[in-house]
């Protein structure tokens, strides 16, 4: 079974992962964690030794990679702590040893189940024309033929990409390479811990490969939160949240004023910010808003300051004392930014058209505003939030603002969205 645990930001999602990784243990389920960063392997291993159960990590020896031991491990039957990036190129091989153990795999945050690759229409031709691929023509799925399972050369990447998982070809210059969701399948049982799960990729994805799963939330029986306890699963319902939603946004000023963009739905977008991109005026407007916004209107410190857009704009809009304090977009499930008190999110989300064209094709739906808010709150709660303090937060695009003025009012329901 698949549960998509969804709590809000500090709940003790983690905290309720890794009980659940060292009961498990305990009861020699074998179980597999996936963290998104490197150093929260250390923190769950700690956890696990103060409990006297043995976990694993994987390690690089001699010429073998962490993804070969990752797979040594299985094979044997042990539980593992891993971080996404390694338990994203496994290889398929691996099904039958998840099935054969009985596996339960703990995912901390969504996986990035479904990522663009580079395929050009000179390339496809190309590889087309060898013979090295075909594409079904009703999925639109890349298939490397297997008389060229041999071929090692400038396509090799595409060859293996095929081999671990499917690739769609979606346009002349976008495919993607879809995660095999056989490995979601194999697993006994698999929980995913996230907030507003619904708004994720990943749940367009299970619903594009016909897999179910149940939307569930987390109770800290202690009843305070916060306190490291004892959690337990129960029932989704968004009323449940709204006390606690209602505490956060009590400590959210959002800036209403001359530096927002009133105007438009669709500023500071991708496509926005590609008409712009060499407009050196509009760009210095923006990049003078952020500094008046830090420097004269919170007056906070630069060290309590962050702030984010397109990672390939931070050069253009950085300046004076905020410089220092980006942080990318996609930051999840760290504290390492837990005492910055402003912050400034110059950016509108949306999904890429041809991922929303991908899951159409198939049938699925795709709530771009849930979307949106999601990454943004999973942003916005590396700050100093998720310790119940106050925080300050500018946000210039009309649509961000306003879906974060919804959320505040609990106006962001999941159950509308299934």
């Amino acid at each position: 079974m698949i549960y998509a645990v969804d709590a809000i930001m500090g709940a003790g999602k983690s905290s309720f992962g890794i009980q659940k990784l060292i009961n498990n243990i305990k009861k020699d389920k074998k179980t597999i964690y996936i963290t998104p960063y490197k150093n929260e392997i250390k923190r769950i291993m700690e956890e696990c030794n103060k409990a006297g159960v043995k976990v694993y990590q994987p390690l690089a020896f001699n010429d073998k990679g962490k993804r070969d031991n990752f797979a040594s491990l299985v094979a044997s039957g042990k539980s593992i702590v891993a971080t996404h990036a390694c338990f994203d190129g496994i290889s398929k091989d691996l099904f039958m040893f998840f099935k054969q153990h009985k596996y339960t795999l703990i995912m901390d945050e969504v996986h990035n189940v479904v990522q663009p690759i580079c395929l050009t229409e000179e390339d496809r031709e190309m590889l087309l024309e060898k013979k090295y691929i075909s594409i079904n023509q009703e999925t639109d799925e890349v298939i490397w033929n297997k008389n060229n399972m041999s071929y090692e050369g400038r396509f090799s990447d595409i060859k293996n990409l095929c081999e671990l998982g499917n690739i769609y070809y979606l346009s002349e210059k976008l495919c993607y390479w879809v995660f095999p969701c056989e490995i979601f399948k194999s697993m006994k049982d698999v929980y995913i811990l996230t907030y507003l799960f619904e708004g994720q990729i990943q749940a367009a994805y299970y619903k594009s490969c016909g897999v179910k799963y149940k939307l569930v939330s987390l109770m800290n029986t202690n009843n305070k939160r916060g306190m490291e306890g004892k959690y337990k699963l129960v029932e989704y319902k968004s009323e449940l949240q709204h006390d606690t939603i209602k505490e956060y946004a009590n400590l959210i000023s959002i800036y209403h004023g001359k530096l927002n963009d009133e105007f438009s739905m669709f500023s500071f977008s991708s496509t926005y910010f590609e008409k712009i991109k060499y407009n050196k005026e509009i760009l210095k407007q923006i990049k003078n808003n952020i500094y008046n916004y830090f420097r004269n209107i919170v007056k906070t410190k630069a060290q309590d300051n962050m702030w984010t857009t397109l990672k390939s704009l931070e050069d253009s809009l950085k300046g004076g004392a905020y410089s220092k304090g980006f942080v990318e977009m996609t930051a999840r499930a760290t504290n390492e930014y837990s005492d910055k008190i402003s912050m400034a999110y110059i950016y509108n989300r949306f999904i890429n058209p041809t991922l929303i064209t991908f899951f159409n094709k198939r049938g699925v739906e795709v709530n771009q505003d849930l979307y949106a808010i999601s990454e943004l709150l999973q942003w916005m709660f590396r700050s100093r939030i998720r310790k119940q303090m106050p925080i300050n937060i500018y946000i210039p695009s009309l649509r961000m603002r306003g879906l974060l003025e919804k959320w505040c009012n609990c106006e962001i329901k999941m159950e509308e969205c299934k």
